[in-house]
């Protein structure tokens, strides 16, 4: 019985963060920061970055993730609360470009001098 209650746990909390990270993406494309992250430092437990708010104008937060929980922390009014945030999602879309990038690995010879070596 305690297994499957806490099955049942996992499962509801899967389908939690799923939606929190939907909903912080959604608000990071309709804030138009998404793609806009900057990864200013990382270490085994945790990945660092910068995102400017939707206003451009030079502030931002510093926005931490934790990988192997997948927990986002950021110091904004709403991720103070735990509520998902436009700067999360900036982050979230910029880790799933990560991943992504990890998992092809660019095998063309030539693809960096097409890209006028620009990474």
């Amino acid at each position: 019985m305690a297994a499957q209650t806490a099955l049942l746990a996992a499962a509801a909390d899967r389908a939690t963060r799923e939606l929190w990270e939907a909903r912080a993406l959604a608000l990071a494309g309709s804030r138009h920061v998404d793609g806009t992250a900057c990864l200013t430092r990382e270490n085994a437990a945790m990945r660092v970055y910068w995102t400017p708010n939707g206003d451009r104008r030079g502030t931002g937060y510093v926005v931490v993730v934790f990988p192997v929980t997948r927990h986002i922390v950021c110091p904004c009014p709403a991720g103070a609360f735990g509520k998902p945030c436009a700067h999360a999602g900036a982050v979230i879309h910029a880790e799933r470009q990560r991943a992504y990038a990890e998992s092809h690995p660019d095998t063309d010879v030539l693809a960096s001098w097409r890209r006028g070596f620009d990474w």
